[in-house]
């Protein structure tokens, strides 16, 4: 045989698809038994609370993700009109009667709402609804009075500034 026959019968020469792996398809059945045991770990693990309580595991663990909540809106700014009573300026922001006077009566023990300064403001948070949540009032410049609405009823505390 001479040297060109022997060139044209060599492996680097031949054409035609490549010589088959047998690691390559082993490795791809090893990868692809892998993907379905986490897929079928993950539904296991992260699956609905049907029939276990609020919380999807015994223990209490919440295991289910939610959708991240938005950033609450900026504070509502309003400055105390001269003459104006407490339940006038909250009338105006949804608060009715009862309300204005169970938050009277639960903010009294820390501040009297009557000693309220004209011209100062009053900060209000609102939730989505559009309900107050939190109110928030200038003391002087080392404190504030914050009131906290926690279902019908209000918390009340003053608050010092960290300067």
């Amino acid at each position: 045989m001479s040297r060109g026959e022997r060139f044209l019968r060599s492996p680097e020469f031949r054409s035609g698809p490549p010589p088959r792996r047998r690691g390559r398809r082993l490795l791809l059945a090893a990868g692809a038994g892998s993907a379905v045991l986490l897929l079928v770990a993950g539904l296991l693990i992260f699956r609905s609370p049907r029939g276990r309580g609020e919380t999807g595991v015994p223990g209490g663990t919440r295991l289910f993700f939610r959708a991240a909540a938005l950033p609450p809106p900026p504070p509502e700014v309003i400055v105390i009109p001269a003459g104006a009573t407490l339940s006038a300026v909250l009338a105006r922001h949804g608060f009715s009667a009862e309300e204005s006077y169970i938050l009277w009566h639960e903010v009294r023990p820390v501040f009297d709402m009557r000693a309220l300064v004209a011209g100062r403001e009053l900060r209000l948070t609102k939730d989505a609804a559009g309900k107050v949540q939190t109110i928030d009032y200038d003391l002087d410049d080392r404190r504030h009075l914050q009131i906290e609405r926690v279902g019908k009823r209000f918390l009340p505390g003053i608050v010092n500034y960290l300067f």
